[in-house]
């Protein structure tokens, strides 16, 4: 699938350690039409990739589990030196992946300490070069870049380093409109947004401090093309809905889609159309394609997922087309609880506003997380399991008494243990002896549909 740009085609950022295939999966059911993976550093996968064996992976591949539902995706690689990011990109092509964006925004010491993220800011001519490495290794019209202001507030460099991208091939850039030193601290600079989109002639999505539907709809009325949620997508799934509603209220603004595809998006090298599938499976190695049966793949391939079954089409506009559940219609329709008032607000664990709809795409992520995330090792705590203990507060964090909740999930080693302690925190939802199932179950007697089921693990390159 192309590549959607456009006011009404919101992205999820990367975000390191929660963009994983389940959260990406979730965003995309609740408006997404393009998604990133957490950054994945080229040199780690070239040298993880040598030292592997036939007993193992390379655990930092599992940032790369992907899933037929999960398109368009880019992947997002980090690094300083350009025959590493060229040589990652190439591998990564070589099995399937078919988006890339090379991070230059990233202001982590663990990131910036290598020459790479934000530290490529002070050395733009290395920075190009990067870049320039990237574009040939993938070819016309399939990588961008993330970039900052520049290293630090003395140092802006993003007008001439985002225009020499640009020249050098870059199909889109997306700028987090903060310094480098900066961090997360004060506030984006959302008028630089304004002065690059008019700058240079490729798409440029909008980052940072967007929150509310209300943030994002401020970038695009300064001129950029779209928006990419990161951290607001964390505070609030729902966020793509909600931006999707505003944006469809001022579309007569977007022109007749209001969207501008990556085939047909202008560039400095001019355009080139993007393939519509994905190649064939490779020999030894590469990932396995979709198929029917979840049969296991070759020798040193991974089995490939079942197929597809109630996931709508994508729609002519280049976005996920309608889903099986319209997330946004209601949380007391979602989970089914009745409007009257609940006994858990006695009892100190109420839900507060909205509570109820984050219960319910907790519950839809943890749902994603076993069916997609690698199976359990006997006698070990679940992965997903483990990743779920954390991520479950985030979702409630407004309602009274999290923290006694949160400590009984950390406690937690089973799936039976996290379900039950979600129960008692919200004794009055309608739930089964099926863990989620019941609300889930509850919402398909209101609506007739059911949310996606997902019959295997997500895929993951040899």
């Amino acid at each position: 699938m192309p590549l959607p740009f456009g006011r009404n085609y919101p992205w999820l950022a990367p975000l390191a350690g929660y963009s994983d295939l389940p959260f990406r999966i979730l965003c995309r059911e609740l408006g997404a039409t393009a998604a990133c993976t957490e950054m994945v550093s080229a040199r780690g996968l070239i040298c993880g990739l040598k030292r592997r064996s036939d007993k193992g992976r390379w655990s930092g591949l599992e940032l790369l589990r992907t899933h037929p539902a999960d398109d368009p995706l880019v992947v997002q690689l980090f690094g300083a030196e350009p025959e590493y990011v060229a040589a990652a990109a190439r591998e990564l092509a070589e099995r399937g992946y078919r988006y890339f964006d090379l991070n230059m925004g990233c202001p982590a010491p663990k990131v910036t300490k290598s020459g790479a993220g934000a530290a490529l800011l002070r050395d733009p001519e290395r920075a190009a070069l990067v870049a320039r490495a990237l574009f040939r290794a993938v070819g016309e019209g399939r990588a961008g870049c993330k970039l900052r202001l520049g290293a630090d507030a003395a140092s802006p460099v993003y007008l001439e380093l985002g225009q020499r991208l640009a020249d050098e091939g870059a199909a889109w850039l997306t700028l987090h409109p903060r310094h480098g030193k900066q961090g997360f601290a004060g506030t984006a600079d959302i008028k630089a947004v304004e002065l690059l989109a008019g700058r240079v002639n490729i798409p440029v999505l909008a980052s940072g401090d967007i929150f509310r539907a209300e943030d994002a709809a401020r970038y695009l009325d300064l001129g950029a093309t779209g928006v990419m949620f990161g951290r607001g997508a964390l505070a609030d799934p729902f966020i793509f809905r909600k931006f999707l509603a505003l944006s469809a209220s001022g579309s007569e603004k977007a022109g007749p889609d209001g969207a501008l595809s990556a085939q047909a998006a202008p560039s400095a090298t001019g355009s080139m159309g993007v393939p519509d599938a994905m190649g064939a499976p490779g020999a030894l190695g590469t990932m396995g394609a979709p198929g029917a049966t979840g049969a296991p793949g070759a020798k040193g391939a991974m089995g490939a997922p079942g197929a597809p079954d109630t996931m709508g089409a994508p729609s002519a506009k280049g976005a996920m087309g309608a889903k099986a559940v319209a997330y946004d219609e209601g949380a007391e329709q979602w989970l089914g609880v009745q409007s009257a008032p609940r006994e858990s607000d006695a009892m100190g664990a109420s839900c507060g506003e909205g509570a109820e709809q984050a219960l319910g795409a907790l519950l839809r992520h943890a749902h994603l997380a076993r069916t997609l995330l690698p199976a359990p090792v006997e006698g070990r705590i679940p992965p997903a399991l483990l990743r779920m203990r954390s991520i479950a507060p985030r979702y409630l964090r407004n309602a009274q008494g999290i923290k006694r909740l949160r400590m009984e999930l950390i406690r937690c080693r089973t799936w039976e243990e996290f379900y039950a302690a979600l129960r008692g925190f919200f004794p009055a939802c309608p739930w089964e002896n099926a863990g989620e199932a019941g609300p889930l179950r509850k919402f398909a007697s209101a609506n007739g549909t059911m949310p996606r089921q997902f019959g295997g693990e997500g895929e993951l390159c040899g």
